[in-house]
């Protein structure tokens, strides 16, 4: 299946293409390698993606460009996420925007209350929800009271990540937690099945989110001392 055939190619930013080329080795193989992504970005994409007045072969510099520049798409955002030394995954954040642009037409209308999401997201989602500082802020604790390290827990962070590694975390809080709002807003139900053996109520997700805003308003300070210190990729 074609997936820019849903969308107006002319829409696609060269990040965005990127990431497209990036989502199809995930689909394979979950990780890559730089060299991976390289090849991929140039087979799928050609006319972005290869030597000037040489199509026959990847510019590698094109695409290594996205992956390092911290103020690019790919980092800003948070849709990719360095394993190891050159080796990358999609965020959950970048898995939904590939299918939330891709598929908007795939979007089922109907009302249920069982979410679904990719199998990695719903792991992911699942040990976010059983975190203890989650389970504490649902189970009625006041938000207001948590310290930085707190928040970390929350968020699923170290102050001694780059800061690129600690967007990536946080925009994947942001998307799990739209992610359910779409959900309930879909099943027009007061709770959403997780698996087969928990749920969440729309009660418990409110104080998620309004949780999550406070973290961010309460800690920008600390986030941003991480920025100054840690702005790249790369601990090196």
């Amino acid at each position: 299946m074609n997936f820019l055939s849903q969308m107006k190619i002319n829409s696609v930013t060269a990040a965005e293409k990127v990431l497209l080329s990036a989502y199809d080795l995930y689909l394979d193989n979950k990780t890559f390698s730089a060299e991976d992504l390289i090849v991929k970005c140039w087979e799928k994409f050609p006319q972005d993606f290869s030597l000037k007045g040489y199509e026959k072969y990847p510019n590698s510099n094109s695409v290594l460009l996205h992956l390092m520049n911290k103020n690019g798409a790919l980092l800003k955002n948070g849709w990719i996420t360095k394993k190891q030394a050159k080796i990358y995954s999609i965020s959950d954040t970048g898995v939904t925007h590939v299918e939330s642009r891709l598929k908007k037409s795939n979007t089922s209308s109907n009302q249920t209350n069982k979410i679904e999401v990719p199998r990695q997201m719903l792991i992911n989602l699942k040990g976010f929800l059983a975190t203890r500082v989650v389970q504490e802020i649902i189970n009625g604790e006041d938000h207001r009271r948590y310290k930085f390290v707190s928040a970390c827990s929350f968020w699923k962070i170290s102050p001694n990540m780059t800061y690129p590694e600690i967007t990536t975390k946080l925009n994947n809080v942001s998307t799990w937690l739209e992610t359910l709002i779409d959900f309930f807003n879909k099943s027009k139900k007061d709770f959403i099945n997780i698996d087969q053996n928990s749920i969440i109520k729309r009660k418990s997700l409110d104080l998620l989110i309004n949780a999550n805003k406070h973290f961010l308003e309460k800690f920008k300070t600390d986030l941003d001392f991480i920025k100054k210190i840690r702005p790249n990729a790369s601990r090196n």
